[in-house]
């Protein structure tokens, strides 16, 4: 519509720019509602806002005339008007008031960038076109201002029973919030109730909200915009947030983008309980009309606030009545402590709304409470949780026998494990003794993960359900009390009755009580050993002894029935294809007048006696002529040594001749022996080694000597420059450091063969890794290997014994080379890592079998061929290295080599 009336003034008046606006006689504003530039550049932003006073506006509003400005640098221009026009480039305006019966509520503005473009026809045109504009415009907002109404009461009427229609307070609450957006159109609305206390008001629910700092926000009564309206009772309309200064919390209204706020009190029975703030996120976005809306909405919230805070605390009642009921039942019903407590613990984190429980008893022999029951914390945590009376929020409670809380466990100095509530995230504690009587003997506990003051109600339960904890522990004591007193009473009836069946059953005769019928009653240990019978079966005792006893064996046991006389027996019986002897001795019991008689039966098994003089006639004959042999033999692939033993028997009348071999494995005692054999011999060679080395000494000295000074002697007097002695030079210098080079090798052998002693010192083990690869170089065997090294130059000395160490290296490194049949890549590496100093032997070999790697450090284990290897090697390593606080690690890959580490302590 607008833009039809601009297009049609356009074509009758010439103007640069065009504008409509409309009067806020309750703000003292005008709003630029559109705007339509032509020959400038658009620079008046559309529903601007401005002050009406000291303006053209305000002039034109007060003639109810239009209003024309040759040039806006006249004196007669009002300041404000004249910075405006002239900031945007513009000399003349021209104002035509738009009219209703309600008079002027609002204007044309037509703007030229050159002075006097306007006259007097130019307004009357602008005027006749305005008045059907202006007709337009009013009819618009009436039918706008109807139909809002209609809506607004219709919305009313919907939102009042939408929020009453349910009575759980989160979701009315969440009602209430989206209703107000809803109602008078706010980009959002956050609903704040009191605190217990009437200190606070903090946000319960919001709509329409961005960041979680408005949603949980909290400030106390009379600061803020908020907390002026919980404290004054009355409604607050703010048009801009930014230039008023009630607002408390800018930043949270920044991060949120708000403007304009309207806060209205929620009351019950006359009393503020809270706060409905609706927020826009343009200035001015609320009107008186909006206010009086949302404070007849507010009147139905405070109603459906307090009818679901009454269905809230008749749900908790039943809730707690329940809980208790559950609580005694679970007393009554079971002695299982540990189950009872935990259908309490569970039950108070129900009822209660609580995110952990937990119990603590007290420890007799400290006086410590200790926590022994817990819903959520683990059993590590759980068992360091130790407080005495008096400490902490539980030790309170304990000391002054009633509920204890803290709001706040991470600022509250009372808190005993501060760190424990920040690991745990538990904010609030609500703590309640267990009482018995005059004494306390323990307390429970309750926790949540936000700032929370328990009320009276939560304290009452918490300690009803202490109640019923005590009483379930009392009643665990009691029964435990009384059950030892059983026990104890049935340990003294039954000791002597376990007496005598240990006695029966250690004793190493068979024993077997038989009743009148010869059938086994009853048997002891050693007994079913002998015959083999089964336990607890009522077999005849004298099929035991098979067909051809059995009769001899039951007449001699009837015969003590018959004649109640002790009587003994010997047997010869085949029991599963061997020959036994038994020596029987029987003992009749005299019977009682409530039980049969009996008859006691002592089975002896005289077996090894008789024979014992069979085996020592046998060992005699065995002994007389015999011879051994020792050879050594290959089973599954590994070399075994058995010593024979031979013994001729001496044949009997009717059978044939025998020989009895004795063969015994010696394979470990006759490696021990070589071992002990190269050892020595290995010792003779090396001080055979160690002289040799040194007697060479002296000819090398006295060959580099001799060759120094014929050098020197053909230098001095020139005999150099000879053709005959021009290479003399040359050989005695190559004599002269083969020779030293050959003095070397032998100082590093005698270094090698010294004893290394005990002592230990810092140590370079960096030069101690060259020492060793250089001593391996000159091996003839290892003449086609290869030596790399990395090492740290940065490596700390070490106090440890340097002969020990170079033990150590020259092992790893020998046995590296001879994997690789002396050709491959060995590589040394030396770093610090992690405080620990690493030396590592890396090489190109077959690698260990996965099979015999644990074995590598055994004494005396190794793959390589008799007489090649003592496997002492890596052991006498292994335990230099241990001795020293280090360790040896291996890696190794068939196929790909092995890595010997070897790493100490730095």
């Amino acid at each position: 519509m607008f833009h039809a009336f601009a297009e049609a003034v356009a074509k009758l008046v010439a103007f640069d720019s065009i504008a409509v606006s409309l009067v806020d006689v309750e703000r003292d504003e005008f709003e630029i509602v559109d705007v339509v530039a032509r020959s400038v550049p658009l620079r008046v932003p559309r529903d601007d806002r401005m002050p009406l006073a000291g303006t053209l506006f305000a002039e034109l509003v007060a003639r109810g005339a239009p209003l024309r400005v040759d040039d806006v640098r006249e004196g007669r221009v009002p300041e404000v008007s004249r910075r405006v026009f002239a900031e945007r480039g513009y000399r003349a305006v021209a104002l035509v008031p738009l009219l209703s019966a309600r008079g002027v509520f609002g204007a044309v503005t037509l703007a030229s960038a050159r002075a006097g473009a306007f006259d007097d026809e130019d307004v009357e045109i602008v005027g006749e076109l305005g008045r059907p504009l202006a007709s337009a415009i009013e009819l618009r907002r009436l039918l706008a201002e109807g139909h809002r109404r209609q809506d607004e009461l219709a919305a009313l009427y919907a939102t009042s029973q939408l929020i009453s229609a349910r009575l759980e307070m989160p979701w009315v609450l969440d009602r209430i919030s989206q209703a107000v957006s809803e109602l008078i159109g706010s980009s959002g609305c956050g609903i704040g109730l009191l605190d217990p206390e009437g200190a606070h008001i903090g946000h319960v629910a919001a709509h329409g909200v961005g960041s979680e700092a408005w949603r949980t926000l909290s400030i106390p009564v009379g600061e803020g915009i908020m907390g002026r309206a919980a404290e004054s009772g009355t409604a607050i309309r703010v048009d801009d947030v930014r230039t008023d200064p009630r607002s408390a919390r800018r930043d949270v209204d920044e991060r949120e983008g708000i403007r304009s706020m309207l806060c209205v009190p929620l009351k019950d029975a006359g009393e503020v309980i809270g706060v409905i703030s609706a927020f826009a996120t343009r200035p001015g976005a609320f009107t008186a009309h909006h206010q009086r809306v949302l404070e007849a909405f507010g009147e139905q919230a405070g109603i459906a606030i307090h009818n679901a805070r009454l269905f809230e605390e008749s749900v908790r009642r039943a809730r707690e009545t329940r809980a208790l009921l559950e609580a005694g039942r679970a007393v009554t019903a079971s002695l299982e402590v540990d189950r009872t407590i935990r259908v309490i613990l569970e039950e108070a984190r129900g009822v209660l709304g609580v995110d952990s429980c937990g119990l603590a008893t007290l420890e007799p022999g400290t006086g410590e409470f200790v926590t022994v029951a817990s819903l959520d914390l683990p059993p590590a945590m759980v068992k360091d949780i130790r407080i005495r009376v008096g400490e902490g929020i539980g030790g309170l409670a304990v000391r002054e026998r009633r509920p204890v809380q803290s709001r706040d466990l991470y600022n509250d100095p009372r808190a005993r494990y501060p760190e424990l509530a920040r690991a745990t995230g538990f904010r609030s504690m609500l703590a309640a003794p267990l009482r018995v009587g005059d004494r306390v003997i323990g307390l429970i506990s309750v926790f949540r993960r936000d700032v929370h003051a328990f009320s009276d109600s939560d304290e009452e339960l918490l300690l009803a359900l202490a109640d019923q904890a005590a009483i379930a522990l009392e009643h665990a004591r009691l029964y435990a009390e009384l059950e030892s007193m059983v026990a104890e009473r049935t340990r003294e009836l039954d000791a002597q009755k376990r007496f005598v069946e240990v006695v029966l059953e250690t004793l190493p005769l068979g024993v077997f009580v038989l009743d009148a019928e010869v059938g086994v009653v009853r048997a002891n240990r050693e007994g079913v050993r002998v015959l083999g019978c089964e336990p607890g079966a009522r077999a005849s005792f004298a099929a035991l002894f098979g067909p051809g006893t059995a009769g001899t064996v039951e007449a001699f046991v009837r015969d003590a029935f018959a004649t109640r006389r002790d009587a003994a027996l010997e047997v010869e019986v085949a029991l599963a294809g061997e020959t036994k002897i038994f020596r029987l001795t029987r003992a009749p019991v005299e019977p009682t007048e409530a039980s049969a008689p009996h008859a006691v039966v002592l089975v002896e098994d005289v077996t090894r006696a008789k024979r014992l003089e069979r085996q020592m006639l046998l060992t005699e004959r065995l002994t007389r002529r015999d011879a051994a042999l020792e050879v050594e033999v290959a089973l599954a692939g590994e070399t075994k040594i058995f010593r024979l033993t031979r013994a001729p028997v001496e044949p009997t009348e009717a059978g044939a001749p025998h020989a009895v071999v004795l063969v015994e494995d010696v394979t470990r005692a006759k490696r021990l022996e070589r071992q002990v054999l190269l050892t020595e011999r290995l010792t003779t060679a090396g001080r055979l080694a160690a002289g040799v080395a040194h007697e060479l000494n002296n000819p090398l000295a006295t060959i580099a000597g001799c060759a120094e000074s014929l050098r020197e002697r053909l230098t001095e007097r020139g005999l150099t420059t000879t053709s005959e002695l021009t290479d003399f030079p040359h050989y005695l210098g190559l004599i002269e450091e083969e020779a030293f080079r050959c003095k070397e090798i032998t100082g590093t052998l005698l270094q090698f063969v010294r004893d290394p002693g005990s002592q230990r010192a810092p140590t370079d083990l960096n030069a101690l890794v060259l020492r060793t690869t250089e001593l391996l170089s000159h091996q003839s065997r290892f003449a086609e290997g290869r030596f790399a090294t990395e090492l740290d130059p940065a490596l700390p000395p070490l106090a440890v014994n340097e002969g020990q160490l170079r033990q150590v290296f020259i092992a790893l490194a020998s046995n590296a080379l001879e994997a690789m049949e002396g050709r491959g890549r060995l590589t040394v590496r030396s770093r610090l890592h992690r405080g620990e100093v690493e030396v590592e032997f890396e090489d190109e070999g077959p690698g260990v079998p996965d099979e015999i790697l644990s074995r590598i450090f055994d004494p005396f284990f190794t793959t390589k061929p008799p007489g090649q290897g003592t496997g002492l090697g890596l052991a006498i390593a292994q335990g230099i290295v241990t001795d020293h606080g280090g360790r040896i690690e291996v890696t190794s890959r068939p196929g790909k080599g092995s890595l010997f580490r070897v790493v100490l302590p730095a």
